[in-house]
């Protein structure tokens, strides 16, 4: 450990580390940092990224609280661990750059990769052509304004005047349309870099047919890549997915589009009928016949094109929503800098503020995302004139769940390599290190994922696919059987037994995670909530923990707005669907269409002006918002609303900010919604159970984890998990372009079907590496190893698994 601690510590070095779940990822990072600090790097010219605003706020602490310590130890004469450091210089310049540190931290740039490029959007709006005050949407005002974007266009359906529409309609029906649309609109940020390049694709679609091959698949690889449709045919193989019938329609209409009786004219058994024809029939039919060969290609770009020309308007409908509120939603955030991170201008800013980079989670960064990175470490080789300025990457392959956000191990392992012969080519240094041992898990829980990353097949090429442990403590690993016939959820009535047996045993309900896929209410975790309850089971489910205390502060912030008639429309929305007026989303919107969402026209409404009534009297007694507030309290239909919503606790960690800013409501209003991403709100602390997703629980760790596998994915996984070979299925006769992989003969073979069986054929090919991980196996690797002392898992058959894993 002395060596990589040495590496790390090199504020000269580009690094990139692979790190196994529970090895130190946060420590290593945080360590770096006080490194660069040892040297001589100001604080304001370093900058953390990391993936979400939890781990941002952890970070910060982590940091601080490294850097709190080592002074006190410093001046009080403890050097043992400072001297661990090899930056470390002596007692007095120690003291003096934490001192400076410590004065300046609010200036230590950690943020998620959105806060970064936000910041230097704001600083390079003359030459991104964007507001530097535009505000960004939350998830859930995304959802609100794509609901009302589909509203929109389901209006100019009814009201048939929009030809394209009424055109697409008539083609494929009306349920199917709707259907389209509804899946589509979830997905509009898939669309958004295809319409960006409509002529692109159309004038390739218009010379294909004349392309050699080995040009044709250069162009088209990134079309693929890119198209909506092949995420849609990956998903189609299984008959639960709401897409499957969607996908079936495409892969139909190529029918609309090739015209058999004109085949037949020109061909006999597949062969040209060259008698009898002109030179010019036989040009037209050697066309038509590499036109037949690539029907599945053909078939894209029309396909392609029914997207573009309907998501073209519906995208645009989004895009002018949001340019109407000066909003931008995370996906513009990135594809602005993006488009932009070429532009000298805007690299001179980012050049000029940065000298070093931290990326953590790395592993889970989408491909634009790296781009810019590229294009930031290119700038730092080529130019480092007076100083040396890097890259410090952390991540771990086998926990990159997040590709439905455009992440993959590929753009992590391809930076590992490319970033080390860049490194090379500049005369830079660059290390490639690993961290094995896990200081969070026991042995038994580390020796039971090792079996299952050998024996699934797909962690097997990974050299950090070992996990060492640096306890001997002993540690469980139960797989529980549930049943087939007993009834549905009745097997969380045992883990809810099992959660109170060890509670009694001595561990806190605090120290209990419970990990599921969805946050669904008539499901597991929904089924959990209730059930729990009954055994009185306290419990911290995620509703509680992120964005909810950003709301919560908006919702107080909202009614200084309100009452000092200064509200913008995007709060007033917030505001009704508050608990204290409770508007639903359709409500909203109807208001928003008929020009009533605002402060004048909801006064006829009964809900509202009673509240709206009684709050204008409270601030016509009042002299400062605490009086404001302190009055409100005493109103049991406004105060206990909120109570009851987000707790007590909560409200008056918010009232507290509210009041510490001052006495004025207008100033106060104005500096919250200025400053609210740089605002800190500590979640009040529950001693509970804490139930969530497994993608939520990223990051975290419990002493004991209950994994309850819904689908029973782990026995599907079991069942072929031992298999080194992979079926593809490729274009018939001989055209690869696309390629689906998969272990399982039968999801092949259901592949092969939905594309349609005439143009497809089945080939099997024996491969000694899988080199595509699989992102559902991460997902149970990161359930697993989120576990330190007890991990249960539930499967309906517990004895495959026993028999795979031993």
């Amino acid at each position: 450990m002395t060596d990589i601690l040495s590496k790390i510590q090199d504020e000269c070095t580009n690094i990139f580390i692979s790190a196994n779940a529970g090895s130190g990822k946060t420590k290593v990072l945080v360590d770096r940092v006080i490194s660069l600090i040892l040297s001589g790097v100001c604080v304001d010219k370093i900058l953390c990224i990391t993936y979400t605003e939890n781990s941002t706020h952890e970070m910060q602490e982590r940091i601080f609280s490294k850097i709190s310590s080592l002074f006190l130890q410093i001046k009080q004469g403890d050097l043992k661990e400072i001297k661990t450091y090899k930056n470390y210089q002596d007692q007095d310049t120690a003291l003096r750059l934490f001192r400076n540190a410590l004065l300046d931290i609010e200036r230590l740039n950690v943020c998620t990769f959105h806060a970064f490029c936000a910041k230097i959007l704001r600083q390079t709006s003359a030459v991104t052509n964007i507001l530097p005050d535009f505000t960004i949407l939350t998830e859930n005002d995304v959802k609100m304004y794509k609901k009302y974007v589909k509203d929109v266009i389901f209006d100019e359906i009814s009201e048939e005047n929009d030809k394209k529409i009424d055109k697409i309609i008539a083609k494929y029906g009306k349920h199917w349309f709707e259907e389209f649309v509804n899946n589509g609109i979830d997905n509009l940020h898939l669309f958004a870099k295809i319409i960006r390049k409509k002529e692109e694709y159309r004038g390739i679609y218009g010379s294909f047919v004349g392309l050699p091959a080995k040009d044709m698949e250069d162009i088209l690889n990134d079309f693929f890549s890119d198209s909506i449709l092949q995420k849609n045919i990956e998903n189609s193989a299984n008959s639960g997915s709401k897409q499957s019938e969607i996908v079936k329609k495409w892969c139909n209409l190529e029918k609309k589009y090739i015209n058999e009786d004109l085949i037949s004219a020109y061909f006999t058994n597949g062969k040209i009928r060259s008698r009898g024809m002109s030179d010019a029939d036989i040009l037209a039919a050697e066309s038509l016949q590499k036109f037949c060969k690539n029907a599945f290609i053909s078939h894209s770009f029309f396909t392609t094109f029914l997207l573009l020309d309907f998501f073209e308007i519906v995208y645009f409908k989004y895009q002018n929503l949001k340019n109407e509120h000066n909003c931008l939603d995370f996906d513009d955030i990135i594809y602005i800098l993006y488009e932009n991170i070429k532009n000298p201008a805007v690299m001179e800013v980012i050049f000029a503020k940065y000298d070093h980079i931290l990326l953590d989670e790395s592993q889970d960064m989408s491909k634009q995302q790296w781009e810019i990175i590229d294009e930031i470490f290119g700038e730092f080789l080529a130019n480092k004139v007076d100083k040396i300025k890097t890259i410090f990457a952390v991540g771990d392959e086998k926990q990159s769940i997040y590709g439905f956000r455009g992440a993959s191990v590929a753009n992590f392992q391809q930076r590992m390599v490319s970033y080390a012969q860049k490194s090379a080519d500049f005369g830079a240094k660059f290390e490639k290190i690993e961290l094995l041992t896990s200081y969070r898990s026991r042995p038994e829980i580390l020796s039971f994922v090792d079996k299952f990353c050998k024996l699934t097949g797909d962690f097997s090429n990974l050299s950090n696919a070992k996990h060492l442990a640096s306890t001997q403590e002993e540690g469980v690993v139960l797989i529980n059987e549930i049943e087939e016939s007993e009834e549905k959820f009745n097997y969380i009535w045992a883990i809810c037994d099992k959660i109170l047996e060890i509670n009694r045993g001595g561990m806190a309900f605090s120290d209990i995670m419970v990990l599921v896929k969805k946050r669904k209410k008539d499901g597991i975790y929904g089924n959990f909530l209730r059930i729990a309850k009954e055994k009185k089971i306290p419990v911290n489910s995620d509703k509680e923990q992120g964005n909810i205390t950003k709301i919560c502060l908006l919702d107080f912030t909202a009614l200084l707005g309100l009452v000092n008639d200064i509200l913008d429309e995007y709060l007033l929305a917030g505001l009704l669907k508050s608990p204290l007026f409770g508007f639903c989303d359709d409500e909203i919107f109807e208001l928003k269409k008929s020009g009533r969402l605002n402060i004048h026209s909801l006064k006829s409404d009964e809900r509202f002006f009673k509240i709206y009534d009684i709050l204008m009297k409270i601030s016509a007694k009042t002299n400062n918002i605490s009086q404001f507030f302190a009055q409100i309290a005493e109103y049991e239909e406004i105060f206990d609303k909120f109570v009851k919503f987000y707790g007590k606790s909560l409200i008056y960690q918010i009232l507290d900010i509210l009041t510490t800013q001052g006495d004025d409501g207008v100033l106060v209003y104005r500096y919250i919604l200025e400053n609210i991403d740089d605002i800190e709100i500590k979640n009040p602390s529950f001693d509970g159970v804490k139930i969530m997703t497994v993608h939520g629980s990223k990051g975290l760790q419990a002493r004991a984890v209950f994994y309850i596998d819904d689908n029973f994915a782990i026995d599907k996984l079991a069942k072929s998990g031992n298999s080194q070979g992979f079926y593809s299925i490729f274009l018939r006769p001989d055209c690869r372009f696309f390629t689906a992989k998969s272990r399982s003969l039968k999801f092949a073979e259901s592949m092969c079907k939905a594309l349609g069986e005439d143009l497809f054929s089945l080939e099997i090919e024996e491969k000694n590496k899988i080199f595509e991980l699989s992102e559902q196996n991460r997902v149970f690797y990161v359930a697993f190893t989120r576990a330190a002392e007890f991990l249960a898992l539930y499967v309906n058959n517990a004895s495959l698994i026993i028999d795979y894993i031993g």
